[in-house]
């Protein structure tokens, strides 16, 4: 079994998460309510970094190769970045 395709994006609005326009699952900020709940500022960190999933494995994917293969430079890097920084949400 794989994956559903990305690119994946998260609504904030919302709480879901979309591929090509289409909800693949929901997250609810704001709505947990057990003790241990994360706040909701930790819900939607959580929730963009399951949306970048699809990108940051596309990415890790490909500077695996390029190590494998002593490419250790190349747009693929400066990818990666971006990737990583998008899921941070910087």
């Amino acid at each position: 079994m794989t994956h559903t395709p990305g690119p994946w994006s998260f609504g904030t609005a919302s709480g879901e998460i979309y591929a090509h326009g289409v909800s693949i699952c929901r997250v609810y900020p704001g709505m947990l309510t057990s003790f241990h709940a994360p706040d909701v500022e930790t819900q939607r960190a959580n929730a963009r970094l399951i949306a970048a999933s699809p990108a940051l494995l596309e990415a890790c994917e490909r500077l695996l190769e390029m190590i494998t293969d002593n490419r250790l430079h190349g747009p693929e890097v400066y990818e990666a970045a971006e990737v990583i920084s998008a899921a941070k949400g910087d």
